[in-house]
């Protein structure tokens, strides 16, 4: 595969789950432009059943109008890059890169927004290369902060070691407090 293709892909996904979720939905337009007789130039018509496919799920599944919207941005060009003989090929190929980019991990404990996920994943990008994305891992145990894994290294950026350092002195002002 053309690196071109991987670098268009992944220039604006930030999360390694948004990239699967991405090429799921780039796989099933080039599905309706090769094999369920959609017509491969008019990538509008396709797009347009794609979009109308997944427009009712819009509500309540965050991110989703957006990497249709996505899937609109790659445009035709993009897609003229694939054919019947070469689907398969190309899109294992896209899915390897997506596998093999730069992943780091982040403990959050609290859910982000689609719209915080990419300005974080842009700050990402920004600070540590376009080829990377980042995984968000809940993890209810942290306190005021995050933890950030990368290359087998895990770091706690958050004040669950001081207050677990501290439990007896916190436990013990706050047992102060009883009505």
């Amino acid at each position: 595969m053309d690196q071109t293709l991987a670098k268009q892909f992944l220039t604006t996904t930030f999360t390694k789950n948004q990239a699967l979720r991405r090429l799921r939905l780039a796989k099933e337009l080039l599905e309706l432009l090769f094999f369920q007789g959609a017509n491969p130039d008019d990538f509008e018509n396709t797009f347009n059943k794609l979009k109308a496919k997944y427009s009712p799920y819009f509500v309540g599944q965050e991110g989703l109008e957006e990497d249709v919207k996505f899937i609109y941005t790659l445009g035709p060009n993009f897609f003229k890059n694939f054919s019947t003989v070469n689907i398969n090929d190309q899109t294992a190929l896209l899915e390897k890169s997506i596998n093999d980019t730069k992943n780091i991990l982040m403990y959050l404990p609290f859910e982000l927004p689609e719209d915080q996920v990419i300005v974080l994943g842009g700050w990402f990008k920004k600070n540590l290369g376009e080829d990377t994305l980042f995984e968000i891992n809940y993890d209810p145990e942290l306190i005021g902060g995050c933890a950030i894994s990368y290359k087998g290294i895990y770091k706690d950026f958050s004040l669950r070691a001081k207050v677990n350092e501290n439990k007896v002195k916190i436990l013990e002002v706050l047992g102060g407090y009883k009505r």
